[in-house]
């Protein structure tokens, strides 16, 4: 090496030394992901910025207190503000830490996390989506950069944080006064229709397909005995609801009161699973965790204080999930209850939770959403598809999505 070169690289090094020094302070600053609330800069950075990620949503899960905690996918992240739920659900606070394409074995990390909180929370409101009863998926990308992923090392983790480029990006686009697609309790505001776009394509969108490398690799890592004769529908729900079980033990010695929900889904979603032939394997999924639920409550009699988990299905045929799509000649016309087939509107979230935790004020008829226990579910079911059958007897070209 030629003395010019030396002194390149005794120049280089101090000012890539600076520039990463910088990097590091630049990020630790802004705290895209809310990872270092006492080194943020508070008037650069809000921690509702955190929210669109799994790993700043971990780092929110893992700093606040509150007693009431959301947890869910999309689905609740969209359709539930904690602000809708009564008074007194609300004291000692109440979050939703639910984010899009969040996971059953992610929203487990999420509840072990939750617990190991100076405060763990008293109440935890889950939906659990209709196609995971047909459809389980692994861990997302986000997951495994967070806080949850047990086997990401803290050098990587603060690394990433400190100098990785998605810190970086996010850091400088909250510098340049990107607008949060979340409020401060938790709930994504950000439509998921933009603003001029038409919802009806969104009603065309095919279900879900399991990924059959995912199951096997999910079955294996949670030690769940799947059946290979089974189809990757019918492994999807014998994983899920294997997840499920897990949850709910968790809650319950720890003292957790859980309420879980199964969420509206549009009738169009309902006629796509009857064309699919996936119908039955739904209906007996609901079954299987009613059992699951009535099982895990039963255990709870072992120890005094444990709280009995809740279930209830809102996926039924009433005026919510029958309503029109808009034609998409109207651009601009939004629905009142539904962004497409499964995500709701906050109207919608808080209806369902009016249902559930006041219900003196909740008369609707026909109902939105009942509790299902071991002593109903056959008659619901067998309601739910009678429901089902009528209304498209009445209404055989129904739903009609508009494609122009």
């Amino acid at each position: 090496m030629n003395r010019l070169s030396k002194k390149f690289l005794l120049l280089l090094f101090p000012l890539l030394a600076v520039f990463l020094i910088a990097i590091t302070i630049f990020n630790a600053r802004i705290d895209p992901f809310s990872a270092y609330p006492s080194l943020r800069r508070s008037s650069l950075n809000q921690s509702v910025h955190a929210m669109p990620s799994v790993r700043g949503r971990a780092e929110l899960l893992r700093q606040d207190q509150s007693h009431t905690l959301m947890l869910g996918s999309s689905i609740m992240a969209v359709g539930f503000d904690p602000e809708d739920l009564p008074p007194f659900m609300q004291d000692g606070g109440a979050f939703n830490s639910a984010l899009d394409g969040n996971t059953l074995p992610e929203l487990l990390a999420a509840l072990k996390r939750a617990i190991r909180r100076p405060m763990p929370p008293k109440h935890i409101i889950l939906t659990f989506d209709n196609y995971w009863l047909f459809n389980a998926q692994a861990h997302t990308q986000g997951f495994r950069e967070s806080i949850l992923n047990p086997e990401l090392s803290q050098a990587e983790y603060h690394f990433a944080n400190l100098l990785g480029y998605k810190a970086t990006e996010k850091s400088i686009a909250i510098l340049s006064g990107a607008e949060p697609a979340f409020n401060n309790r938790g709930r994504r505001t950000r439509p998921l229709t933009k603003p001029g776009s038409p919802q009806a394509p969104a009603f065309n969108e095919p279900l879900p397909t399991p990924n059959p490398a995912a199951l096997c690799a999910l079955a294996t890592e949670y030690n769940i005995n799947v059946n290979p004769a089974d189809t990757v529908y019918q492994q999807s729900q014998t994983i899920n609801l294997a997840l499920l079980q897990q949850f709910i033990f968790l809650s319950q010695i720890n003292h957790i009161k859980t309420t879980i929900i199964l969420p509206p889904l549009h009738v169009s979603a309902l006629d796509n699973m009857e064309q699919q032939n996936l119908w039955p394997l739904w209906q007996q999924g609901k079954r299987k965790l009613t059992e699951l639920v009535a099982n895990e409550n039963s255990l709870k009699h072992e120890e005094e204080g444990m709280p009995e988990a809740e279930l209830w299905d809102f996926a039924l045929i009433n005026n919510m999930t029958i309503e029109t799509i808009p034609s998409s000649v109207d651009p601009a016309a939004r629905m009142n209850n539904f962004w497409d087939p499964v995500h709701i509107t906050r109207a919608a979230g808080a209806r369902i939770l009016k249902t559930i935790f006041n219900p003196e004020h909740s008369n609707t008829q026909p109902p939105l959403g009942i509790q299902i226990t071991q002593d109903n579910i056959s008659d619901h079911l067998e309601s739910v598809r009678l429901d089902y059958e009528i209304y498209f007897a009445i209404t055989p070209d129904s739903p009609d999505i508009p494609t122009e």
